[in-house]
């Protein structure tokens, strides 16, 4: 069995034999990354989606169906010169990877122990899932004494759907100001 290293989350596991995992990291261009790992072969993107792509993607998370028929979970993710972007992005794509390559439960079992809160993440939306692997991640450093874990799970899984990245987005916006005026 291949062992898989979710480094951001601090989740180390082993994979079964049909399983595969590849953290590719810091990538220049998410539009030439998807290229390399040739995700534009199966999905024909114009160049103005690839474009766009290359300009607003901060991370990605995706399988790749190589000839050997085993699927293969992917993440890259952008430098964006802060360090709590890059914790923030990275912790998100590792959370998809981690669900993809079915190990979800793996963080559960973490949040269970540092927080003592019973989530079952799999009834959750994939990008809500993604945002509790990030606070989870975020809510250790200093800048979030203000927000219990659980007042990130209550927001983020309590609200509508439509509102879900506008208040995630807001969270981690406060959490950031605080985190750039520490001194």
């Amino acid at each position: 069995m291949k062992k898989a290293k979710f480094q951001i989350l601090g989740i180390e596991t082993k994979l079964s034999p049909l399983k595969s995992y590849s953290d590719d990291g810091f990538q220049n261009d998410m539009g030439e990354y998807l290229k390399k790992i040739g995700l534009k072969s199966w999905f024909p993107f114009s160049d103005k989606v690839m474009k766009h792509v290359s300009k607003n993607l901060g991370g990605v998370c995706t399988t790749s169906i190589p000839f050997s028929f085993r699927p293969k979970v992917h993440i890259g993710y952008l430098n964006t010169g802060n360090d709590f972007h890059n914790t923030l992005i990275r912790a998100h794509e590792e959370t998809h990877a981690l669900h993809r390559v079915g190990k979800i439960k793996l963080l559960e079992d973490k949040i269970l122990e540092r927080y003592g809160i019973k989530m079952n993440l799999e009834e959750l939306d994939g990008e809500a899932m993604a945002h509790i692997g990030s606070f989870y991640v975020l809510a250790q450093y200093s800048c979030f004494s203000f927000l219990t874990f659980d007042d990130y799970v209550e927001k983020v899984v309590k609200v509508p759907d439509e509102k879900k990245l506008k208040e995630t987005y807001d969270l981690f916006k406060e959490a950031n100001k605080r985190l750039n005026t520490r001194t």
